[in-house]
This record gives C-alpha cells, structure tokens and sequence, in this order.
C-alpha cells in the first residue's frame, strides 16, 4: 500500500508544504493501489465543526514512538 500527500491547506484554500499538527487540516490522499476499507467506510461529515472521528495516518516508527507510552 502507498500512501502519497496530494495536496494540504486549512484556510481560504491556502496550499501548504506540509501538514501542521493541531489545526483542522483538509488533506488530500492518494492511496494505490486503493483505498483500504478502513479510510473508505469513514463516516463524511456535514460541516466544517462536525468532528466525529479523527483521522491519524503516519508510518510505523511514529505511530510505535506514539503509543509507546499509552
């Protein structure tokens, strides 16, 4: 599976180089060669501030440097 960062912005349709830890990020993913269930069966939102579910894709060594001490 690959993953590949698209396009990223957060405000007024902004471009950014990278995404920025804490805001409300809109991201643009491209996954080949598809999309796992996983991402594909998330609930859309209906609003901006409607934030059922969070979203946190990484590679493995941040994800194990994150849950490391959970």
């Amino acid at each position: 599976m690959t993953v590949t960062v698209v396009a990223v912005t957060q405000q007024f349709g902004a471009g950014w180089n990278e995404v920025p830890h804490g805001w409300k990020t809109l991201t643009l993913l491209r996954f080949e060669p598809e999309i796992p269930s996983l991402i594909r069966d998330l609930p859309e939102a209906s609003s901006w501030y409607e934030q059922p579910i969070s979203v946190y894709i990484s590679d493995r060594d941040t994800w194990e440097a994150r849950t490391a001490n959970e």
